[in-house]
Protein backbone atom coordinates (compact mmCIF):
# COMPACT_ATOMS: atom_id res chain seq x y z
CA UNK A 1 0.00 0.00 0.00
CA UNK A 2 1.27 3.68 -1.32
CA UNK A 3 0.61 6.56 0.72
CA UNK A 4 0.40 10.01 -0.93
CA UNK A 5 0.39 13.74 0.92
CA UNK A 6 -0.09 12.37 4.02
CA UNK A 7 -3.43 10.32 2.94
CA UNK A 8 -3.31 6.13 3.07
CA UNK A 9 -5.27 4.28 -0.24
CA UNK A 10 -8.40 4.78 1.60
CA UNK A 11 -8.02 8.01 1.82
CA UNK A 12 -8.54 8.76 5.28
CA UNK A 13 -5.18 10.88 6.98
CA UNK A 14 -2.39 8.47 8.03
CA UNK A 15 -0.53 9.14 11.82
CA UNK A 16 1.93 10.81 10.09
CA UNK A 17 0.02 14.13 10.05
CA UNK A 18 -1.01 14.17 14.08
CA UNK A 19 3.12 14.38 14.73
CA UNK A 20 3.22 17.52 12.43
CA UNK A 21 0.07 19.32 13.90
CA UNK A 22 1.10 18.36 16.85
CA UNK A 23 5.00 20.12 16.88
CA UNK A 24 2.97 23.50 14.68
CA UNK A 25 0.74 23.83 17.92
CA UNK A 26 3.20 23.63 20.30
CA UNK A 27 5.80 26.33 18.34
CA UNK A 28 2.56 28.20 17.64
CA UNK A 29 2.21 28.46 21.64
CA UNK A 30 5.91 29.09 22.05
CA UNK A 31 5.81 31.24 19.96
CA UNK A 32 2.30 33.20 20.90
CA UNK A 33 2.05 32.76 24.71
CA UNK A 34 5.37 35.04 25.99
CA UNK A 35 3.57 37.93 23.82
CA UNK A 36 0.52 37.39 25.53
CA UNK A 37 1.64 37.17 28.75
CA UNK A 38 3.75 40.24 29.32
CA UNK A 39 2.98 42.37 31.99
CA UNK A 40 2.56 45.80 31.72
CA UNK A 41 4.32 48.12 33.48
CA UNK A 42 3.83 49.22 36.82
CA UNK A 43 2.21 52.51 36.87
CA UNK A 44 4.67 55.85 37.81
CA UNK A 45 2.78 57.99 39.94
CA UNK A 46 3.84 61.15 41.47
CA UNK A 47 4.12 60.40 45.16
CA UNK A 48 5.85 63.39 46.75
CA UNK A 49 6.80 67.27 45.73
CA UNK A 50 8.87 69.42 47.77
CA UNK A 51 8.10 72.09 48.59
CA UNK A 52 4.49 70.19 49.31
CA UNK A 53 1.56 71.22 47.44
CA UNK A 54 0.74 74.44 48.38
CA UNK A 55 2.98 75.34 51.32
CA UNK A 56 4.08 78.83 51.82
CA UNK A 57 7.74 79.20 52.88
CA UNK A 58 9.76 82.24 54.39
CA UNK A 59 12.74 82.26 51.04
CA UNK A 60 12.55 80.69 48.11
CA UNK A 61 13.90 77.19 48.28
CA UNK A 62 17.34 75.71 46.22
CA UNK A 63 15.36 73.25 44.21
CA UNK A 64 12.14 71.80 43.88
CA UNK A 65 12.44 67.53 44.22
CA UNK A 66 9.77 65.52 42.88
CA UNK A 67 9.47 61.67 43.84
CA UNK A 68 7.47 59.03 41.30
CA UNK A 69 6.67 55.70 42.48
CA UNK A 70 6.86 52.64 40.40
CA UNK A 71 9.80 52.25 37.51
CA UNK A 72 10.59 55.59 36.31
CA UNK A 73 12.70 55.06 33.08
CA UNK A 74 12.36 58.58 31.46
CA UNK A 75 13.24 59.40 27.99
CA UNK A 76 12.34 62.91 28.57
CA UNK A 77 12.37 65.25 31.76
CA UNK A 78 10.94 68.92 31.55
CA UNK A 79 10.24 70.71 34.82
CA UNK A 80 9.21 74.16 34.80
CA UNK A 81 8.81 76.79 37.44
CA UNK A 82 7.73 80.16 36.93
CA UNK A 83 6.62 83.31 39.39
CA UNK A 84 3.50 84.43 39.55
CA UNK A 85 4.23 86.99 36.69
CA UNK A 86 5.01 84.13 34.57
CA UNK A 87 9.06 84.40 34.63
CA UNK A 88 10.78 81.03 34.57
CA UNK A 89 12.89 80.62 38.11
CA UNK A 90 14.09 77.19 37.28
CA UNK A 91 17.45 77.22 36.29
CA UNK A 92 19.38 74.44 34.18
CA UNK A 93 18.04 71.23 33.42
CA UNK A 94 16.14 68.69 35.63
CA UNK A 95 18.11 65.74 37.02
CA UNK A 96 16.57 62.15 37.32
CA UNK A 97 18.15 60.47 40.15
CA UNK A 98 16.27 56.92 41.00
CA UNK A 99 12.43 57.78 41.48
CA UNK A 100 12.96 61.55 41.95
CA UNK A 101 13.27 64.19 39.83
CA UNK A 102 15.35 68.18 40.91
CA UNK A 103 15.46 70.96 39.23
CA UNK A 104 17.38 73.64 40.55
CA UNK A 105 15.77 77.43 41.38
CA UNK A 106 17.50 80.52 40.88
CA UNK A 107 16.20 83.65 42.67
CA UNK A 108 12.62 84.95 43.52
CA UNK A 109 10.88 87.25 45.57
CA UNK A 110 7.54 86.76 47.47
CA UNK A 111 4.50 86.08 45.60
CA UNK A 112 2.92 82.32 44.00
CA UNK A 113 4.55 79.59 42.12
CA UNK A 114 3.54 77.04 39.96
CA UNK A 115 5.31 73.87 38.95
CA UNK A 116 4.80 72.06 35.46
CA UNK A 117 6.14 68.66 34.97
CA UNK A 118 6.39 66.75 32.34
CA UNK A 119 7.78 63.16 31.60
CA UNK A 120 8.12 61.11 28.94
CA UNK A 121 8.95 57.06 29.86
CA UNK A 122 10.84 54.97 27.77
CA UNK A 123 7.31 53.09 27.05
CA UNK A 124 5.59 55.73 25.55
CA UNK A 125 3.33 56.73 28.35
CA UNK A 126 3.55 60.51 29.92
CA UNK A 127 2.94 61.63 33.10
CA UNK A 128 2.32 65.35 33.50
CA UNK A 129 0.87 67.52 36.36
CA UNK A 130 1.38 70.75 38.09
CA UNK A 131 1.81 72.01 41.98
CA UNK A 132 1.93 75.57 43.55
CA UNK A 133 3.77 76.84 46.51
CA UNK A 134 3.90 80.47 47.81
CA UNK A 135 6.70 82.69 49.72
CA UNK A 136 5.85 85.07 52.42
CA UNK A 137 8.66 86.10 54.38
CA UNK A 138 6.54 86.79 57.07
CA UNK A 139 5.31 83.14 57.06
CA UNK A 140 6.66 80.58 60.00
CA UNK A 141 9.64 78.06 58.65
CA UNK A 142 7.70 75.34 56.76
CA UNK A 143 6.92 72.04 58.10
CA UNK A 144 7.70 68.94 56.57
CA UNK A 145 6.11 67.24 53.70
CA UNK A 146 3.22 65.19 55.03
CA UNK A 147 1.42 61.96 53.54
CA UNK A 148 -1.59 64.17 52.85
CA UNK A 149 0.04 66.77 51.14
CA UNK A 150 1.74 63.86 49.31
CA UNK A 151 -1.68 61.82 48.61
CA UNK A 152 -3.49 65.90 47.87
CA UNK A 153 -0.83 66.04 45.31
CA UNK A 154 -0.60 62.68 43.55
CA UNK A 155 -4.37 63.19 42.62
CA UNK A 156 -3.33 66.55 40.56
CA UNK A 157 -1.16 64.76 38.28
CA UNK A 158 -2.29 62.48 35.30
CA UNK A 159 -0.69 59.76 32.78
CA UNK A 160 -1.22 59.20 29.71
CA UNK A 161 -1.05 55.53 28.25
CA UNK A 162 -0.92 55.86 24.52
CA UNK A 163 -3.76 53.86 22.05
CA UNK A 164 -3.27 50.88 20.68
CA UNK A 165 -1.91 51.27 17.13
CA UNK A 166 -4.99 50.21 14.90
CA UNK A 167 -2.21 48.59 12.10
CA UNK A 168 -1.18 46.07 14.85
CA UNK A 169 -4.75 45.69 15.74
CA UNK A 170 -5.98 44.39 12.57
CA UNK A 171 -2.66 42.53 11.96
CA UNK A 172 -3.00 40.45 15.17
CA UNK A 173 -6.88 40.24 14.16
CA UNK A 174 -6.11 38.77 10.91
CA UNK A 175 -3.15 36.63 11.96
CA UNK A 176 -5.17 34.84 14.75
CA UNK A 177 -8.11 34.10 11.30
CA UNK A 178 -5.42 32.77 9.52
CA UNK A 179 -4.38 30.43 12.39
CA UNK A 180 -7.87 29.30 13.04
CA UNK A 181 -8.79 29.10 9.70
CA UNK A 182 -5.62 26.58 9.50
CA UNK A 183 -5.97 24.62 12.57
CA UNK A 184 -10.10 24.22 11.50
CA UNK A 185 -8.86 22.63 7.72
CA UNK A 186 -5.89 20.22 9.77
CA UNK A 187 -8.58 18.94 12.33
CA UNK A 188 -11.48 18.63 10.05
CA UNK A 189 -11.63 15.14 8.07
CA UNK A 190 -12.84 14.74 4.65
CA UNK A 191 -15.80 12.43 4.13
CA UNK A 192 -14.73 9.33 3.37
CA UNK A 193 -16.04 7.62 -0.30
CA UNK A 194 -16.43 4.22 -0.82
Amino acid sequence: MTETHGRGATGKRTSASRPALAAFVIALVAVGAPALLTAEPAPVRLAAVDPAADAVLAAVPESVALRFTGDLAAREVHVTVADATGATVSAGQPTLSGGTVTTALGVGGPGAYLVVYHLLLDDGRSISGTSRFAVDPAAPPAAPNTADAAVALADTGHAHVPAPDPLNLVLTAVAAVLILALLALLFTRPAVRD
